[in-house]
């Protein structure tokens, strides 16, 4: 079962990172915050990773020997399903490639395992609702290598990392540092930086630590005891969506009462940054041309698909479950459905990340608050009222309770 944090343990978290949010690196030892996932877990999505087809969201894996990425046979460095502990993968490693060191990169990992993007979501949703909704992703480091095997260089996005074993050392700089004349930006992608590592900023941590560092902060981690590291970091990149931001480039005045419902959601990109702004575009974009929606009702899907996923990418679909009129359901605790009006005649549910269209019936918005009131319910409670008379409306309810049920937005207890 995933952990609620408290109060009190958000605001023990918050208190050093209110001082350090895109102005400066921090550490915590062993924050009440815990950990994302633990080694197995980490282990069991990477499985999920490298052998399961995720249509069109699948998580890069990478796989570096010393410090060159290897492209061909790839797959002969990544989990195997069945290999049963990150100890098998190690001792397979290391019988291949010998005494040499390595490194296992994987990002979007939260589209492989319903629970990692559950754990993240829980973490950083109050960390998303405090400073702004903004677009997230789960990486995951497994090695021994060096140093990192593309060199020092500066992440589009925010990280916070959390140290699940070994040891973790990353060395910073500012983006306006000078040494002999050069700037920062010199070493670039490169891992002949030993004449600066004296005026870089050291984060180290073991077990249970976290780190956060800016986006703007030029780094590098290194590994000179060549001990095995396991790590998640959580990226956190330009905000969702500011539709004021995206009126300027399509020339249009975007939906009014849209921006309205969402402002609370909806904060200005950093300055310049159209980049930000290019994942939510072209999503709405896809919509219109796909489905032959206005860009007004893919905005509106691409928002509810962001917000309820935690700024994460959703994860994978369940298999699909046939439901029956005496299996008892209710909302998962952290995932209420969020329900918006596509058009005259559909609504549109935003529910982990995922977006479902159902047709604008009043049993549907009935539906929809019964469940969201958190309560266990049965499935003829909420398809056998007087009001349907009709078995093809049932059939519309059972449908969308069985694709709730995918999303593991609802479960069955």
């Amino acid at each position: 079962m995933t952990q609620i944090l408290s109060e009190q343990m958000l605001n023990t978290f918050f208190n050093r990172l209110d001082e350090a949010w895109e102005r400066k690196a921090v550490v915590w030892r062993s924050p009440s915050v815990g950990v994302i996932a633990n080694e197995e877990e980490i282990f069991d999505a990477l499985k999920r990773a490298a052998n399961v087809k995720i249509h069109g969201r699948s998580p890069r894996l990478s796989f570096y020997i010393e410090n060159a990425e290897v492209f061909c046979n790839t797959r002969d460095y990544l989990p195997r399903s069945d290999e049963h502990s990150l100890e098998d993968y190690i001792s397979r490693i290391r019988n291949t490639i010998g005494n040499r060191r390595f490194a296992l990169v994987a990002d979007s990992l939260e589209v492989a395992s319903f629970e990692l993007w559950e754990r993240a979501f829980c973490i950083f949703e109050p960390i998303l609702q405090r400073y702004g909704w903004h677009r997230c992703t789960v990486g995951c480091f497994i090695g021994d290598i060096e140093f990192t095997p593309f060199g020092l260089h500066q992440d589009f996005h925010s990280t916070f990392l959390s140290v699940v074993s070994g040891e973790k050392r990353m060395h910073l700089w500012p983006p306006n540092f000078v040494y002999q004349g050069k700037s920062i930006t010199q070493w670039r992608y490169r891992n002949d930086y030993q004449s600066i590592l004296a005026a870089s900023e050291l984060l180290s941590g073991g077990p249970g630590d976290w780190f956060y560092w800016p986006r703007d902060l030029f780094h590098v981690a290194d590994n000179p005891q060549g001990r095995l590291t396991v790590t998640l970091n959580i990226g956190i990149s330009g905000t969702l969506l500011d539709a004021r931001d995206l009126g300027k480039l399509t020339g249009e005045q975007l939906w009014p009462d849209f921006e309205k419902s969402f402002g609370g959601l909806m904060h200005g990109t950093r300055e310049g940054s159209v980049a930000a702004l290019s994942a939510a575009a072209k999503s709405a974009y896809d919509y219109v041309i796909s489905e032959r929606v206005t860009l007004e009702q893919g905005l509106m899907r691409d928002m509810l698909s962001r917000v309820t996923a935690g700024g994460f990418k959703p994860p994978q679909l369940r298999s699909r479950i046939k439901l029956h009129e005496t299996d008892l359901i209710r909302v998962a605790a952290l995932h209420p459905i969020v329900l918006g009006e596509l058009n005259k005649n559909e609504f549109v549910l935003g529910a982990n990340g995922q977006t479902i269209v159902v047709s604008k019936h009043p049993e549907v918005l009935r539906l929809v608050n019964v469940l969201n009131g958190g309560n266990v319910v049965s499935v003829y409670e909420l398809i056998g009222s007087n009001a349907l008379q009709k078995f093809d409306q049932q059939v519309i309810l059972i449908d969308l309770l069985e694709q709730l049920l995918m999303t593991g937005t609802i479960e069955r207890v």
